[in-house]
């Protein structure tokens, strides 16, 4: 999601000196939401390629009161989700940019890492 990288740049507690400024910080959100705002409508929207289509082609009756309500729920838990990204705090600063992250064997992340058992 795009939802957190915008937290994430715009934390003065995660990004110290290189967080956005007021300005960007500002057009950041205002683009997070309108991204989601583009999500939710195409998600259920007829055209949308999701639940709208669905929907669209049914009889009224239970089964397309079902669909509308997982479409209703799907929508709760997204716009949730954004708002919990948003209103959560930053619980840890960013690694120094010259301090190397630290590889464990097994992790995804092998390149460069050295061949010797550790």
């Amino acid at each position: 999601g795009f939802t957190p990288l915008i937290k994430y740049n715009t934390s003065k507690a995660y990004m110290g000196e290189y967080a956005t400024g007021t300005l960007e910080t500002c057009l950041l959100y205002l683009l997070g939401f309108l991204i989601y705002l583009v999500n939710a409508v195409a998600l259920s929207c007829p055209g949308g390629g999701w639940f709208g289509d669905v929907i669209s082609g049914m009889e009224p009756g239970g089964k397309r009161t079902g669909w509308i309500f997982v479409s209703v729920v799907c929508q709760i838990l997204y716009l949730g989700w954004n708002v919990h990204c948003i209103t959560s705090p930053v619980s840890n600063p960013m690694r120094p940019l010259e301090e190397r992250r630290p590889w464990k064997k097994g992790e995804f992340a092998t390149v460069g890492a050295s061949s010797s058992s550790e």
